[in-house]
């Protein structure tokens, strides 16, 4: 039996019928008559009315399964297990989707696609990171050209883009080809059920050494809603700690709208003396509060 009809079986979904693309079946969160609940197959082929491969969801606008998932938070549901069991149960039993078409540099070693991890880079030492925490979110310096190398991985660890910018004051990043609103800087680093979101990918480098819960980044002045499914998926308490401008202000708001879109309701807001969050040891600041996000509303409306 597949993975997808045991999780629809455990669910108690009633009516399965299996198509070309996937499963249609009557939903098992709203128990309605119509066959409205689709989950894709995990293959390539997948429909218009699917969306990607593992993706399920319920067409029915007031059914909580309307906004939908992957093929790890359907196993959460039906197993009653956290994430990382779920997505050990669709690596060990699944042709899942992240196993087709694999870019060229899947599971190889990170410091083997590109080897400049543990070089130190002076300049950032100079801005207050701390080389081990440069080490572990695989940041590098490639001293021949004096750029500094950040890669993004996906939720699950594979290469998918490289940012490099020159390692002086005021460069302009540079990104390879990769939809940054599609990923979440840092996520596949992510163990335990919290985490902190912050906007720049040098940001979780620097509030590091300040706080406790591991930080994201979104890459961007918003939060996209795919990178709050895969934020809510993974972790159920999320702090906020976004640049202390207007900007930062506004990504705020935006993040606790599209993370509560998705049923999260354990977020919080940090506060710290700083210009951003990577600047904390260089310019001397601290965490210095954390509030609940409706408390933070009602300060900012």
């Amino acid at each position: 039996m597949s993975l997808i009809l045991e999780c629809l079986e455990r669910l108690g979904a009633q009516d399965i019928r299996e198509t070309p693309e996937g499963y249609e079946c009557q939903c098992p969160f709203h128990r309605g008559s119509k066959r409205n609940f689709r989950v894709a197959h995990t293959s390539t082929k997948v429909g218009k009315n699917f969306g990607r491969p593992g993706a399920w969801r319920c067409h029915m606008e007031s059914c909580r399964g309307h906004q939908g998932g992957y093929l790890e938070s359907l196993v959460m549901e039906a197993f009653h297990v956290p994430f990382n069991e779920a997505a050990g149960m669709v690596k060990e039993r699944g042709t899942f989707y992240r196993r087709i078409e694999e870019p060229p540099q899947d599971d190889v070693n990170p410091a083997e696609v590109y080897p400049y991890i543990g070089v130190p880079c002076p300049y950032l030492l100079e801005r207050g990171f701390l080389q081990h925490d440069l080490d572990r979110y695989r940041i590098g310096y490639k001293k021949a050209t004096d750029e500094i190398i950040i890669p993004t991985f996906d939720e699950y660890g594979n290469l998918v883009g490289i940012t490099r910018r020159k390692a002086r004051p005021g460069q302009i990043y540079y990104h390879s080809r990769f939809k940054k609103s599609s990923y979440v800087w840092g996520l596949d680093l992510v163990e335990g059920s919290c985490l902190t979101i912050t906007e720049g990918q040098l940001d979780p480098v620097g509030l590091a050494p300040h706080w406790d819960a591991p930080g994201v980044a979104q890459m961007g002045s918003s939060l996209s809603q795919r990178q709050a499914e895969l934020i809510c998926e993974r972790v159920e308490t999320v702090y906020l700690a976004f640049d202390n401008d207007s900007a930062g202000v506004m990504a705020t708001f935006t993040a606790i709208e599209r993370l509560r879109a998705e049923g999260l309701t354990d977020l919080y807001i940090l506060t710290y003396t700083a210009s951003d969050p990577g600047a904390l040891t260089r310019e001397g600041g601290e965490v210095t509060n954390v509030q609940r996000s409706n408390r933070w509303i009602a300060e900012h409306l």
